[in-house]
């Protein structure tokens, strides 16, 4: 049986949160989510849990993502941090990366394709040929799209 992908979603804004989740389900690959929407939040969720991926908005309530990841590094954890934001561009993104960040979504660009990507990015090398990512089907409509889409939650199904 393929090994479940642990994956910590950090983000204060609930709908963006059961998107990302939905998306992920849909994906074909074997995710166990847990979810938090502060800080504090994954700070303690980070202390209680090993997890394969943190994916965190960089600005949360509390300190930012990027801080949270910093805290995280000061415990010893090596866990890979993809940080996101609707706010970002080039020049965050390389600043996140510098300071220790695995990777960089800004959530204009955010879609099935992306998130499975960088994900499987960054974990395979602890999963190695666990995940196959090549064997899924991507449906290419970003999350601002689903969001903005009439239908959105109710028809998200038709989506993925």
């Amino acid at each position: 049986m393929m090994k479940k992908i642990r994956l910590l979603i950090v983000d204060d804004d609930d709908d963006y949160m059961i998107l990302m989740r939905d998306i992920l389900e849909e994906s074909g690959l074997s995710f166990e989510i847990d979810e938090v929407n502060t800080s504090q939040a994954a700070l303690e969720s980070l202390k209680r849990s090993k997890y394969d991926c943190v994916v965190i908005d960089y600005l949360i309530p509390g300190i930012s993502g990027l801080e949270v990841m910093k805290m995280a590094r000061g415990l010893e954890m090596q866990t890979p941090f993809i940080i996101f934001s609707g706010f970002g561009d080039a020049e965050l993104a390389e600043e996140l990366i510098k300071q220790g960040a695995a990777d960089f979504i800004s959530k204009d660009e955010l879609n099935l394709d992306v998130l499975q990507y960088k994900i499987n990015a960054v974990i395979s090398e602890e999963l190695s040929d666990e995940v196959q990512l090549a064997e899924v089907q991507i449906k290419n409509i970003t999350i601002g799209e689903l969001m903005s889409s009439p239908q959105s939650r109710t028809n998200f199904q038709s989506f993925v």
